[in-house]
């Protein structure tokens, strides 16, 4: 046989006109809907779908799989539970309380999502307490609590590099300790594990002001010198005190007789022994410390 060789020429054109024309229609066929193109294999997914937390397991890893590029996770409820990210490919799981939520994974390169279900059946996470303490510049000061025995036990700030405070956890005594540097205010909080269970609010002065328990007082004198005997709860040490009519009032500045080894509510503080007469009337009390901070009370004896 015979070939034209005009004929075979043609044939080839056809036959690569043919396969262009599939080509321009599979690719507009992925174009209108791209995630028909996308193999199975390319979209992202979790080690698990279904997570469920409880007191004896209160977090777990999950693991992020066929990863394409960076990713979202969005907590539905962070009231129940909520992440925290270990290394690119994996994060946990937290719980914060009972209930049911939902975490989306997304990818953000190839536009895949899957989503997590979360149920916290049995939880309670601990306490958390706080504090407002106030700090006088240049001093060194140690607060003890119960949760701060347990080694899990962590530091976190407001502030990175801290002008204000330095601050560190001895656990084996179960003891904060502040070391203040600047006037101003700090905000640290202590985490068991990943749980916030100690919230402090700093306030770092020059002096401490004076705070006395009362302002006024009343007295119904039934006898001779009788007596009563009032608190300084915050103040710089070193008082005195002085009574405007000593003829109706005497004070003296006597030790603090309560405990207040284990309270931050209490800094320096002392009793006042006010002594009343047979004289009714009114007088005035000034209380003064080593700063020169001053404080009245005033005093009315029926």
């Amino acid at each position: 046989m015979i070939y034209n060789r005009k004929q075979s020429k043609f044939r080839i054109l056809s036959i690569a006109k043919v396969i262009l024309l599939l080509t321009v229609i599979l690719c507009y066929g992925c174009n209108e809907n791209i995630n028909e193109c996308i193999d199975n294999d390319l979209s992202i997914s979790i080690s698990t779908e279904k997570l469920i937390l409880n007191q004896s397991k209160p977090y777990d890893t999950i693991y992020i799989i066929n990863k394409k590029g960076s990713y979202d996770i969005t907590p539905k409820n962070p009231k129940v539970a909520t992440i925290e990210k270990i290394t690119d490919d994996c994060f946990l799981v937290i719980a914060q309380n009972i209930g049911d939520t939902q975490i989306d994974i997304t990818d953000n390169i190839v536009n895949t999502s899957v989503s997590l279900e979360v149920v916290v059946s049995d939880f309670h996470k601990p306490e958390v307490t706080s504090e407002y303490l106030l700090l006088k510049k240049g001093e060194v000061k140690e607060y003890y609590h119960k949760y701060l025995f347990d080694p899990a036990c962590s530091i976190t700030s407001d502030s990175d590099m801290s002008d204000i405070i330095e601050s560190r956890l001895i656990s084996s005594l179960g003891m904060l300790q502040i070391r203040t540097k600047e006037i101003g205010k700090e905000s640290i909080t202590i985490r068991m594990k990943y749980w916030d269970v100690i919230h402090y609010t700093i306030e770092v002065v020059d002096y401490y002001p004076l705070i006395v328990g009362i302002d006024s007082l009343n007295i119904n004198h039934k006898g001779s010198n009788e007596y009563c005997i009032i608190g300084v709860r915050i103040g710089n040490g070193n008082y005195s005190v002085e009574s405007s009519d000593s003829t109706v009032i005497t004070a003296e500045i006597i030790p603090a007789w309560w405990n207040t080894e284990c309270s931050s509510n209490y800094i320096n503080p002392a009793g006042i022994r006010i002594t009343s007469y047979d004289k009714k009337g009114y007088a005035r009390l000034t209380i003064t410390d080593s700063a020169g901070k001053t404080g009245v009370i005033k005093i009315t004896v029926n």
